[in-house]
């Protein structure tokens, strides 16, 4: 077990290698941990700086509003600190799992901080350390109920902590019981080098596992998984094709990926973790398919950009695909929309009207039952295109008319006089 420290953790970004490196680890097999004490502490430090700047935001509006001759209409939501911090404990929670910090351990780590013993400290202030000693404990603890595992402890808190040459007591006697299965670790890098070697990348087969994956499917599938747990859907393009042809960012919650390439490769590097080689790259993919619109009678095609960090093996059978993290989906360009084709590249259609392959229509409505879930208000479709509709309304309703007609004359020529129209109840 890798247990990680508060400080290790506190200026890693979430979207840099480092956070990748930690993911990949955890995908492979290994096991991290942040003892409870790391993850609230974590929480906290977000929280209390967004109660800051969301304080300083407050009064700057104010202010504005305070100057301005008209309504302003500009507000913030509600200061959520626990949602804040239920946001931050789980995205460390991607990274590490977390270890839970027993009653013993809390009421020694107070004990401790009372009588100024290591790691705890008396300061100008006061005594301070509960918190490291219940991070410290938490690892020794957790050591010595799992007496089959090495227990890596990863702090660059060297004054607290110490660079793990030495101990004051009563820390001595707290690794003493668990000897070589206790390693202490100041940097990151040093578990960079002790579980990972770097290795030579071959390109080639990086392509194929990549390019297998999409042949597979299993890039299509993610990213509708992807779509479908977004909270509010994503932003897409899409072909409107009641106005000629003009395209239009529209929000979805539910794609029928159907089209999918891997438009570029960046970041690649391979590693030996064990006795297996694993692969990490930057991968954008435009993905494209039958879009479900908000409104539900609207679908289209459409297509987005995505990037991910994935972790793959160099394999061109088997390349078992882990998306480590994945930024927010793009809408495409013209020129990139154009490139998917006409598959994708299809105008706005209704989902009743058959303007499109009956049978794939019939498979997006199936998939639609079974996957959507919609949580929250549907937007309307944009004001632009409105008219547009409106238009084909109209049209389908002239239409109607004309066949009406037709029937009309056709059965005055035929001379069987004209036909009555029937009222829904059955009365002429």
């Amino acid at each position: 077990m890798i247990i990680l420290d508060t400080c290790i953790l506190r200026g890693l970004s979430l979207e840099d290698s480092s956070a990748d490196f930690l993911r990949t680890l955890r995908a492979v097999g290994e096991r991290l941990g942040i003892p409870w004490m790391v993850a609230e502490e974590l929480a906290a430090q977000h929280a209390v700086k967004y109660q800051e700047k969301h304080v300083a935001a407050s009064e700057a509006l104010a202010s504005v509003d305070h100057l301005t001759p008209w309504k302003l209409n500009a507000q913030l939501e509600d200061c959520d600190l626990d949602r804040i911090r239920r946001h931050w404990r789980s995205a460390y929670g991607q990274l590490a799992e977390t270890l839970p910090t027993s009653e013993k351990v809390m009421r020694e780590a107070l004990f401790r901080e009372a009588n100024v013993l290591p790691p705890c400290k008396a300061q100008k202030q006061g005594k301070t350390g509960s918190r490291d000693a219940a991070i410290w404990l938490s690892a020794i603890e957790y050591g010595r109920k799992h007496v089959d595992e090495t227990v890596y402890f990863v702090s660059d808190n060297t004054k607290d902590f110490t660079d793990g040459g030495t101990y004051s007591a009563p820390m001595d006697r707290d690794v003493a019981d668990l000897g070589d299965r206790f390693v202490h670790l100041t940097k990151l890098d040093e578990v960079v080098e002790r579980f990972t070697e770097q290795v030579e990348t071959d390109h080639r087969l990086v392509r194929e596992a990549l390019e297998l994956m999409v042949a597979n499917g299993v890039i299509g599938n993610e990213a509708m998984a992807m779509v479908r747990a977004a909270r509010y859907g994503v932003d897409v393009t899409v072909h409107v094709g009641e106005l000629e042809y003009d395209l239009a960012d529209y929000r979805t919650n539910a794609i029928l990926a159907s089209h999918v390439t891997c438009e570029s490769v960046s970041n690649v590097a391979t590693y030996r973790i064990g006795p297996h080689e694993w692969c990490t790259a930057t991968v954008e993919w435009h993905i494209g398919g039958l879009a479900y619109l908000e409104d539900a009678s609207l679908a289209a095609g459409a297509g987005f950009s995505w990037t991910t960090a994935v972790l793959f093996t160099p394999s061109s059978k088997n390349p078992r695909l882990t998306i480590l993290r994945h930024s927010a989906p793009r809408p495409l360009t013209a020129e990139q929309f154009d490139k998917m084709g006409p598959a994708v590249n299809r105008p706005m259609i209704s989902l009743g009207d058959g303007g499109a392959d009956a049978t794939e229509l019939e498979m997006f409505l199936k998939w639609m039952s079974m996957n959507s879930h919609h949580t929250e208000p549907r937007r309307g479709i944009p004001r632009k295109y409105e008219g547009a509709l409106m238009r084909k309304i109209r049209a389908d309703r002239e239409t109607e008319i004309e066949e009406m007609l037709r029937q009309l004359v056709e059965a005055r020529d035929a001379g069987h006089g004209v036909p009555r129209r029937r009222r829904a109840d059955g009365e002429s």
